[in-house]
């Protein structure tokens, strides 16, 4: 299943307006969750975590501007045939979000990065109890289905595909976390991701 996640995915980005957002880099973690009778840790029944990291460039010959706080990215992704679309604010991206104004000159890039729990606040994250989580389906048809928006008062850039995709900690167990439960079993999803919505 690992080698199938990896081979599947050799498409490369594009974006509109002659500039270029290109997701590098698709890091794909908790796919599988053993849910341990003992322990936890925060985010356990939150799904399949990703990580993108991606990269807008400048392929004109000319200064190309950002304007970053004004900016938002989405992220949407397909599921049986319905769409899903969530609007990204990452709080690890404040210092890029506080910047006014970005200039990239010609083939300069700027490299960033953000994940997510992808199936938070959707109907596809498992809501009954269960001793093993194991999406590896669900990511199959998701994944080559993932885009990018990047989004400010003058510029909409879309990515078109994900170049590499790793994979670490594809198995994971809530006695990773040594927290120990209370007498009542976990067993009900977190609360939604604001914003992720079935078009």
């Amino acid at each position: 299943m690992r080698i199938l996640f990896i081979s599947l995915f050799i498409l490369v980005g594009t974006s509109i307006r002659s500039q270029v957002l290109i997701i590098d880099t698709a890091t794909v973690s908790k796919v599988i969750f053993y849910d341990d009778p003992v322990y936890y840790s925060m985010g356990d029944l939150n799904g399949p975590a990703v990580s993108l990291d991606f990269s807008i460039i400048n392929t004109t010959d000319s200064v190309f501007y950002l304007y970053p706080s004004t900016s938002t990215f989405f992220l949407e992704f397909s599921f049986k045939g319905k769409g899903y679309v969530s609007k990204e604010h990452p709080l690890y991206l404040v210092t890029f979000f506080e910047i006014e104004k970005l200039a990239l000159q010609p083939g300069e890039s700027y490299h960033l990065d953000f994940g997510t729990s992808i199936f938070l606040g959707t109907n596809i994250l498992y809501k009954e109890t269960k001793d093993v989580y194991d999406y590896s389906i669900e990511m199959l048809q998701v994944l080559p289905t993932i885009r990018l928006t990047y989004r400010d008062k003058l510029s909409e850039l879309l990515s078109k595909g994900i170049e590499h995709v790793k994979i670490v900690r594809y198995e994971y167990t809530s006695s990773m976390g040594n927290l120990p439960k209370l007498k009542q079993k976990a067993g009900k999803a977190r609360s939604d991701k604001p914003g992720t919505q079935a078009k």
